[in-house]
Parts: structure tokens; C-alpha cells; sequence
């Protein structure tokens, strides 16, 4: 997530990088869900200072991109990352920098880039009688909307 009209020249080259080959062949190799083959990234070479504001739970992949695309562009760019809760990165954002969560954020201003997604796996104990949970089942379970079997 990120405000169109404070994002700097380093905030979009990094986004250019998460959304190319390179970048998605990192993700996909730490196990997280790849969006896209991507493109071959080309940098601008910006030189500044960028935050990127973090959910715990992003950090992990977000530090190897960060650390790949300094590794890669090396220009000067001097990368700040920050962890917070989803909301507050969001929030955060809204100052500049980028925010990558793993929650749904509601409705924002914020320009919103999928660069990945994570996998969950749902075990469910063999004496349970449903047999054929849906993602919306798996939302409702996980959202508190379903706390009893017999709801779903």
C-alpha cells in the first residue's frame, strides 16, 4: 500500500522490483505464493531514503526483498524497514513509505499492489463429520462469524 502523491522515485523502483522475475522467484523460493512470472526489471538507480512498514507477519519476505534489491541496485537508496501491525502500517503509509500487510485493510485511499500471497493449510481431526469446507467456510471460521461445526 502505498499514497500516490508522496511515493518517491526509490518507492516505485522497489515496487517495479517486488513485481518482477527476480523478486518472484524469491518469494516463490521462501514458500510464500507467486503472482505473477513478472518482467525483467530495469532500475531507475534512485538515491534517497525509503520506509517500508511491515506486518509481523510480512517482515520475513519483505527483508529478503529489501536485502536482494540492495544487493541488485546498490544506488544510494538507503532502506529503512519499520514492523507494526497491518492497520498501523497502513497508517503509516499515509506518511510515505510503502506498507505490506498479510490482513485485509478496509477501504483506503492508499494504492493497493498484490505482490504475493501466503498459504494457509486447514487440518481438521478425521472424527469431524464435514468433509468439504470452502474458502468461504475457512473466512467465516477464521473471521469469528462461524464458531460451531454444526453452523457451518
Amino acid at each position: 500500500l502505498y499514497d500516490d502523491t508522496l511515493i518517491t522515485d526509490g518507492g516505485l523502483d522497489f515496487i517495479r522490483y517486488i513485481l518482477s522475475s527476480d523478486a518472484q522467484q524469491i518469494i516463490t523460493k521462501n514458500n510464500f505464493v507467486s503472482i505473477s512470472d513478472g518482467t525483467y526489471f530495469i532500475t531507475s538507480k534512485p538515491k534517497g531514503n525509503l520506509t517500508l512498514y511491515c506486518s509481523y507477519s510480512s517482515y520475513f519476505i519483505v527483508d529478503k526483498l529489501a536485502k536482494a534489491y540492495m544487493n541488485l541496485v546498490n544506488t544510494g537508496l538507503n532502506i529503512e524497514i519499520q514492523t507494526s501491525l497491518s492497520g498501523a502500517c497502513a497508517e503509516s503509509a499515509k506518511n510515505g513509505g510503502i506498507a505490506f500487510t498479510s490482513a485485509e485493510i478496509p477501504e483506503t485511499a492508499l494504492t493497493c499492489k498484490l505482490y504475493s500471497a501466503c498459504g494457509i493449510s486447514v487440518i481438521v481431526h478425521p472424527s469431524n463429520p464435514n468433509d468439504s469446507l470452502t474458502s468461504e467456510n475457512i473466512k467465516e471460521i477464521f473471521s469469528g462469524t462461524k464458531s460451531k461445526w454444526k453452523e457451518i
